[in-house]
């Protein structure tokens, strides 16, 4: 096979889809890292009853190039407000991928970039994000919360 041949064949849609595919299970691989250390963050907030009904459960994720796949949605209770963690997707324009943090006094946009690392993004900035750690979950939860 000569280079333009070569070159074309990386260019087809079996290439374009395995390329995609791979980059879902990236953001999937990502994601349950991310529920991993919201899990253990809230471990002792659920032993002490101020959290429960911590669930995973799959929901159904269609994109163009990699087709669809079940990724997990991460939803738990604190008082009376529903806090989940929705799946949008491995094909965003800029990140890895994007998760929606919501409940219903806020929504913020949280995306994996290259390092593997996860990020909030400022609703009113979204150039501007912040890595998530214990102490920046908290933020979040806080305007989760409307606290």
């Amino acid at each position: 096979m000569n280079e333009i041949s070569q070159f074309l064949s990386s260019q087809s849609n079996d290439a374009a889809t395995t390329k995609a595919k791979s980059r879902a299970e990236q953001y999937l691989i990502a994601t349950d890292d991310l529920y991993s250390h919201i899990e253990t963050w809230l471990k002792d907030s659920i032993d002490n009853g101020f959290v429960s009904g911590l669930t995973r459960r799959s929901i159904n994720l269609m994109e163009q190039v990699s087709g669809s796949y079940g990724a997990p949605e991460l939803t738990f209770n604190v008082a009376t407000t529903t806090v989940r963690f929705v799946p949008r997707g491995a094909n965003i324009l800029g990140a890895e991928g994007r998760i929606d943090a919501q409940s219903s006094k806020g929504r913020h946009a949280l995306i994996v970039l290259v390092d593997k690392k996860w990020h909030v993004v400022d609703p009113v900035h979204k150039q501007k994000r912040s890595e998530i750690s214990e102490s920046g979950f908290l933020e979040l939860l806080k305007h989760l919360l409307g606290s």
